[in-house]
């Protein structure tokens, strides 16, 4: 459908910069880094895989953990490596399980300010004892971390799954969540310890130094419909309670989300709640939990497969701590991933989502893996996305921004998987950490490592944001920081740049000063006769204020040698002769003439309706009209302007109908000049289906050189 679109360009009198664009709400910041190197690089025999991460609040740092080993071959444990507070690696990696039988998998993890020390949960072997039979049990783990990342004492055992039965049975899923107020963790899990092969949720509630408070209690009761999976935990202050989400089945259907609130001392709250709406048999998964205190809220993330048409999307719904759906039982969906109707995009149900609140920004930011039509992806290509909510729930900034770089555009042999993601209390951002096999060189195709990249409103972490920062790509500029004298860079942003105003040491500052390289210029020194110097800066010299005897004294005459030059003189233009001697060369005038063009838009086909110009219309003002590209009508066109009406002259009549039609490609410029005046240039570039947006320029006169700046 074409559109005939006017735009109107009021070009000033001088070609200034724009202002700096309002930032989007929340987006990745920067690029992603490589936050492992495990093994040596091109060899896929030596992965990373399930990272986890916490923020550790005292030290302003950061510990991630994941599933690997540093050699082809080695010990399958789990690893950690502290980052920095810009999420850089420090330290050496450590060996944080010893696990004698199989290997340890699903990592999480979470950080006491009270003792300085991080929790790690981990699916393992229990420590030998008469209650882990038979032979094979693998169950919940909480390993006790230092702040330096190194494992403190001996594993703790947090799950009891069906020791009495005949067959290993093993715990699963684990998830964690801190409880400040109460210095204490919640685990949760799954596991069939009350009915054989029935996976339930289990729920254990420990101290910071991994004493049970209470024991193990059961949160799920799906009985007879199947076993529950994937369930996550964040602890709602407010009120002391605990929110647990997991997916569940339902009879003659799919899966759908549940969620269960406990008290402080594991009650069971209410009944469980099913918070999603997957029609007939299919699902909704993947669940993620963060609670907003600010509301007494919790918002839980999950995926589901049934919008009509499409592929799987993500969702969300809020639950108030009551345990009431806010403000309805309507599934939000929060993504859009490929056009609509298009079944070959939409998120990956095999991978996570991670859902999180930041209270400084009052923000919840929500990410997932999907095959996207985002420009330069192919179908089948997997990245992870995020989106950013307020913390009533409503979608802000841009939709769905791509949060990870897998391999090269239109590659679909690589993708990001597991990820965590954790909002970072001394910077307006969150950081995020995935593994994902990356097939750019140096590593090979199959080869796992761990990536971050922090998500914020913060371009450059300094913890101002635009437009009060004036240079959101570089963290020392930003307001109240030290302004450098005399480096040209407001580094505090006041809009000036600091000066050191008594460089010579003299004792007298500019403007005073009038010689501020020269210690022996100042207000008061001594001045010397006839020598071209005005040491005391009274705007002379001593004794012959006229030398060139043009009858203009100093220092009102700019140039004492050269009678040509004196005030009052005719100052040429641009000849770098200050001949007025009005501090400056003279200028041509720049022309304020309007450019006004009328469009007709259809696909890569462009029609110019209507050109006018507008405002100023010196003595002499001439118009033409040029074009570069394939398939120019023409390259150069003078335009011949009509009577001006209401400010206004038409020049579309100098075109003929074909010389009006235009091409996606091209490039017009549209000059207007007049004598003694600096031409005003307007450049259109023309792109389908695009209005084109006219670029400011001007040429000195007679000239033919574009340029930015003239006046």
């Amino acid at each position: 459908m074409s559109a005939v679109v006017r735009s109107f360009l009021v070009l000033a009198l001088f070609l200034a910069a724009a202002p700096a664009a309002q930032a989007v709400d929340i987006f990745a910041i920067g690029s992603q880094s490589r936050l492992t190197h495990v093994g040596p690089d091109g060899n896929n025999a030596v992965d990373a895989n399930d990272p986890a991460v916490a923020y550790n609040s005292a030290e302003n740092e950061f510990l991630i953990t994941w599933v690997g080993s540093t050699t082809q071959g080695g010990d399958i444990e789990i690893l950690g490596q502290v980052l920095d507070g810009n999420g850089a690696p420090k330290g050496t990696v450590n060996r944080l399980t010893n696990v004698t039988a199989g290997s340890p998998t699903q990592p999480v993890l979470s950080y006491s300010p009270t003792t300085n020390q991080y929790v790690l949960g981990y699916i393992g072997p229990p420590p030998s004892g008469d209650d882990n039979f038979p032979a094979g049990q693998r169950e919940v783990m909480a390993q006790a971390v230092t702040a330096t990342g190194v494992a403190l004492l001996n594993p703790f055992r947090m799950s009891n799954t069906d020791s009495a039965n005949a067959d290993a049975d093993s715990a699963a899923d684990p998830a964690l969540a801190y409880d400040p107020e109460h210095d204490q963790y919640r685990f949760v899990w799954v596991a069939d310890a009350e009915i054989e092969g029935q996976n339930e949720v289990r729920s254990q509630r420990v101290s910071s130094s991994l004493t049970q408070l209470f024991g193990e209690v059961p949160v799920s009761a799906t009985t007879s419909t199947g076993d529950a999976n994937e369930p996550a935990v964040a602890y709602m202050p407010t009120q002391d309670r605990w929110m647990v989400a997991w997916e569940e089945p339902i009879p003659a259907a799919g899966t759908e989300i549940v969620t269960r609130r406990l008290g402080l001392t594991s009650t069971q709250l209410g009944s469980d709640l099913t918070i999603s709406s997957s029609s007939g048999t299919t699902s909704s998964l993947k669940p993620a939990v963060a609670v907003n205190p600010n509301r007494d809220e919790a918002l839980v993330s999950f995926i589901r497969n049934d919008v009509p048409g499409e592929g799987p999307e993500v969702f969300v719904q809020r639950i108030s701590a009551n345990g009431a759906e806010v403000p309805n039982a309507t599934d939000q969906r929060i993504s859009t991933m490929g056009p609509a109707g298009n079944l070959a995009f939409g998120a990956s149900t095999g991978r996570n989502t991670t859902a999180s609140y930041h209270a400084g920004l009052d923000r919840y930011l929500v990410t997932w893996v999907a095959d996207n039509d985002f420009p330069g992806l192919v179908d089948n290509e997997f990245e992870r996305y995020g989106q950013a909510l307020d913390g009533a729930g409503a979608e802000v900034g841009g939709d769905d921004f791509r949060l990870t770089v897998t391999g090269p555009d239109a590659n679909n042999d690589v993708a990001p998987e597991t990820a965590a993601t954790i909002p970072v209390p001394s910077k307006r951002a969150w950081l995020t950490v995935w593994d994902a096999d990356d097939n750019r060189s140096p590593l090979a195709d199959g080869e796992y490592e761990i990536y971050g990249r922090f998500v914020g409103d913060d371009g450059d972490l300094d913890g101002f944001t635009v437009p009060d920062d004036c240079n959101d790509a570089n963290a020392a500029v930003h307001p109240g920081a030290v302004d450098v004298l005399d480096n040209d860079v407001d580094e505090d942003c006041t809009g000036t740049f600091a000066e050191n105003l008594d460089r010579d040491g003299d004792g007298s500052a500019r403007p005073a000063d009038c010689n501020d390289a020269n210690a022996s210029v100042r207000p008061g020194a001594a001045d010397v006769a006839d020598n071209g110097v005005d040491e005391d800066c009274n705007g002379a010299d001593a004794v012959n204020f006229d030398r060139d005897g043009d009858g203009a004294a100093r220092p009102g005459d700019c140039n004492d040698a050269n009678p040509a030059i004196r005030p009052g003189a005719k100052d040429i233009p641009l000849n770098k002769v200050d001949e007025d001697c009005a501090g400056g060369d003279a200028s041509f005038p720049n022309l304020t003439s309007g450019i006004l063009p009328t469009w007709d838009i259809k696909g890569s086909r462009v029609r110019l309706v209507n050109l006018q110009i507008t405002q100023q219309f010196p003595k002499g003002l001439k118009a033409k009209i040029t074009c570069k590209g394939s398939r120019c009508p023409f390259k150069s066109k003078s335009l011949k302007l009509g009577k001006v009406r209401r400010n206004a002259a038409s020049a579309i009549s100098s075109l003929s109908s074909k010389q009006r039609v235009f091409r996606a490609g091209q490039t017009l410029e549209v000059w207007v000049s007049a004598p003694n005046f600096n031409s005003r240039i307007s450049r259109l570039v023309l792109k389908t289906n695009k209005i084109p947006v006219s670029q400011p320029f001007c040429a000195l006169p007679g000239a033919s050189k574009v340029q930015k700046r003239c006046a």
